[in-house]
């Protein structure tokens, strides 16, 4: 290997160490951290599931019963709301 390739010249970098470091750098500044991110999955799925409290309620679900726009309403709700936050909320 080169001592271009394996920073052994002057004490270590090297072009392509620097080149690789200046890449995977931001990754490490911009990431969250697991804890930020196990907050915002709990916050996800605790929206999720008020929001599928909310399409099933009492009050709703008898009016869903005598107007179809309600009906549809609760239908959005579910799809547009509840899915993608219970979604982003999913582990791993």
């Amino acid at each position: 290997m080169s001592d271009a390739l394996n920073g052994s010249h002057n004490g270590g970098g090297g072009p392509a160490r620097s080149a690789a470091a200046a890449a995977v750098a931001p990754g490490w500044v911009v990431a969250p951290s697991r804890r930020a991110r196990d907050r915002r999955r709990t916050a996800s799925f605790a929206a999720g599931i008020a929001v599928v409290a909310v399409a099933v309620a009492p009050p709703l679900e008898a009016a869903a019963g005598r107007r179809l726009s309600v009906h549809m309403t609760q239908h959005l709700l579910l799809v547009l709301l509840a899915a993608p936050l219970l979604a982003r909320a999913r582990p791993g």
